[in-house]
């Protein structure tokens, strides 16, 4: 039921982003969506903060842009900003906990969400294997394993599920930034279950 005032689009990879941001000043808005990550998200909230926009203008954004690896780099220009996506390594669950414990003890850093996704496809495949005994040479019956041991495992974001399509209806979170002691943290603010790409964007009945 919103309304989109201006749409302004960035290339990845760009050096500056002044000039993109100045388009945002004087805009009547109610906040500033962006879709960005790496660098280039960086980039964008430093400057972001520069132009005294976080005062102004909430900024919300997909879980890329202020990944949990990013959030050292940006500093309290980060705190307050608004995401969604499927983890955040504040997550406060025994599975989460355990695999920030883990990956925390290796890696020295608190996981991102790429690392959740990375460690849940190894416990779909590793519950896929034992279904078969490890007899994995008939496609059709891994294809199906990998299907019905879905149900098998614990991921740290809660439990997933597949749609006819293979595409994960998985919870959703909403988190925002917040510093907590000396670690700037996606602190969850609320929760969407059961979140299916198919019923969202019902682009396959287009």
């Amino acid at each position: 039921g919103g309304e989109i005032v201006k749409e302004i689009y960035m290339p990845v990879g760009t050096p500056d982003v002044a000039p993109y941001l100045a388009q945002v000043v004087g805009v009547t808005a109610d906040a500033v969506y962006v879709f960005s990550g790496g660098a280039d998200a960086i980039r964008f909230v430093k400057t972001y903060k520069e132009y005294g926009l976080s005062g102004k203008l909430p900024l919300l954004a997909y879980n890329t842009l202020v990944d949990d690896i990013l959030l050292p780099a940006m500093g309290d220009a980060a705190v307050g900003i608004i995401s969604v996506g499927t983890y955040s390594a504040a997550l406060d669950t025994p599975e989460s906990r355990a695999f920030v414990q883990d990956y925390e003890a290796r890696y020295n850093g608190w996981p991102s969400a790429h690392s959740e996704r990375g460690f849940v496809a190894a416990q779909l495949v590793a519950a896929a294997i034992d279904l078969l005994k490890g007899e994995v040479a008939d496609r059709a019956k891994l294809r199906d394993a990998l299907r019905n041991a879905v149900t098998k495992i614990l991921p740290p974001r809660g439990p997933i599920r597949f749609d006819r399509y293979q595409q994960a209806i998985t919870p959703v979170f909403v988190t925002k930034v917040e510093r907590r002691g000396n670690r700037l943290v996606n602190a969850v603010i609320d929760r969407i279950p059961e979140t299916s790409q198919e019923e969202s964007w019902k682009w396959w009945n287009k």
